[in-house]
């Protein structure tokens, strides 16, 4: 299965990552252009206020 997490930065996000890896699935995420995700996956930069992103 394939998992796309927006916003992965945040509180959640790196428990979430390390969650569904550790069941088998593909995980992307997403971040803001100032922020980083700690957690080993493919990382997207997106800000879903901008629709042109």
């Amino acid at each position: 299965m394939k998992a796309l997490i927006i916003g992965a930065a945040g509180f959640v996000g790196g428990y979430l990552i390390r969650e569904l890896k550790a069941a088998g699935w593909e995980v992307h995420a997403t971040c803001l252009p100032n922020e980083e995700i700690k957690e080993e996956c493919p990382v997207h930069t997106l800000d879903i206020l901008k629709k042109e992103d």
